[in-house]
């Protein structure tokens, strides 16, 4: 108690002071209002929160995505208020950003599908209080006759109470918009164009192929017959994805020289839980990418029995690839 200072009783010194503590209570105010707006970025969250929540590395996703879709810029033009359960969606689901400022207050985001919910805790033994739940907007959709540069295969953990695995294929256009297909668990297969959490999927999967098929002439409309194939529904969810990633391997009726040798494929190899993708590549041709002990001309049912008789084998996950400087 000696030791105790009492402040200045200055009148000039006592107003500074509280002109700090009121600058100081605006700016909370202003971090809260502009982190439940639709204008704030995770990546580049401006002038009113830390420099060090700017990202230091980025993911890239699909060539060119940034610039022909906008990347976060674009998703926030996209989100709508939404009258969605906010709370449930923060109970069910875990948050893909987690900061704090330097007096402690916890900003986090949830997404689940469409919906992502925001919210604030204001220290550690307080309630975490929603502010704000958005809905994104789906994109328009692409056009049949846009070009497929490239195809990824991959897989990650199933949801509660179904396949252990999800596996999945991603074609990438020449315009850098995306297509992930994929059969779930008694579901007809799937379709969907840009989806609004392809982050946070490439965050959560592994990669287990990659092919090329830059000048191969692949479209998207030439892909879409795997939905109209009857065989197709009763896949399991890998079998379904190898026979959709097979298809930009497979030369088109009628096609060029150029599709004739099929897309140029990389396999993920290395132990379990290898979090990148390597192997040598072959020369591309057609022969070679079909599967083993099956001719480059076979029919679609045919390369169904085949990926049948492959015994199903559930790959480790490793941690996120696509991570770059």
């Amino acid at each position: 108690r000696e030791l105790f200072v009492p402040p200045i009783e200055k009148e000039a010194y006592i107003k500074k002071l509280q002109a700090l503590v009121e600058e100081e209570r605006q700016v909370q105010a202003n971090r809260k209002e502009h982190f439940f707006s639709k204008e704030f970025i995770p990546s580049a969250p401006g002038p009113f929160f830390p420099s060090a929540w700017r990202s230091r590395f980025s993911m890239h996703f699909a060539r060119g995505s940034s610039v022909a879709v906008g990347g976060h810029e674009a998703r926030g033009r996209q989100l709508d208020p939404s009258e969605a359960d906010g709370a449930e969606l923060v109970r069910s689901t875990k948050a893909v950003f987690d900061r704090a400022t330097e007096d402690g207050v916890r900003f986090r985001i949830y997404r689940r599908g469409s919906l992502e919910a925001r919210t604030v805790q204001e220290a550690k033994d307080s309630d975490e209080v929603v502010g704000a739940v958005f809905e994104a907007r789906p994109p328009p959709a692409l056009a049949g006759h846009h070009l497929v540069s490239k195809a990824t295969e991959l897989v990650r953990s199933g949801e509660v109470g179904g396949p252990a695995y999800q596996y999945f294929v991603v074609y990438e256009t020449d315009l850098g918009d995306e297509v992930v297909t994929q059969r779930s668990s008694a579901s007809q297969p799937s379709w969907e164009e840009n989806p609004v959490d392809m982050e946070e999927r490439y965050e959560s999967a592994r990669v287990l192929r990659v092919a090329d098929c830059a000048g191969t002439g692949v479209t998207l409309d030439s892909l879409k017959g795997i939905l109209d194939d009857p065989t197709s529904a009763s896949l399991s969810s890998r079998r379904y994805a190898q026979r959709a990633f097979e298809q930009v391997r497979r030369p088109l009726a009628g096609s060029g020289e150029g599709h004739r040798r099929g897309a140029r494929s990389h396999v993920a190899e290395g132990p379990p839980g290898a979090a990148t993708a390597g192997g040598a590549a072959s020369d591309g041709t057609a022969a070679e990418l079909a599967p083993a002990g099956l001719a480059a001309d076979a029919t679609g049912e045919e390369v169904t029995r085949s990926l049948k008789a492959e015994p199903p084998v559930a790959p480790a996950l490793g941690p996120p690839v696509g991570l770059s400087a």
